[in-house]
């Protein structure tokens, strides 16, 4: 999905940044009856933003729990570890290449 958003950004002259990680999370509607919100809160969700706001324009960056779900169907490149804030250790992450790098 995130290849495709790539390409139909690029369409539209536009670069956007990316960032993509697996993991477990917490999805559904918080708040109180005053104020609810549809939400997604997670460990793998911050991860999640924190890889976009190091991805470069029209880049898509990856942690590794995605590389390992994507390896076989997507081309990748090592981008290496990067410390991201919340993260106790460095997460291994990639550049997701589609069919080059």
């Amino acid at each position: 999905m995130a290849l495709d958003m790539q390409r139909a950004a690029r369409e539209r002259g536009v670069d956007i940044r990316m960032g993509v990680n697996s993991g477990d999370c917490t999805v559904g509607n918080f708040g109180s009856e005053e104020q609810m919100n549809y939400t997604i809160i997670g460990k793998a969700v911050n991860a999640a933003s924190r890889l976009q706001a190091r991805s470069e324009p029209g880049r898509i960056l990856i942690g590794e729990p995605t590389y390992l779900l994507v390896r076989d169907d997507i081309l990748c490149e090592p981008r290496g570890p990067l410390e991201l804030k919340g993260i106790p250790t460095p997460l291994m992450t990639y550049w997701v290449c589609g069919e080059s790098c």
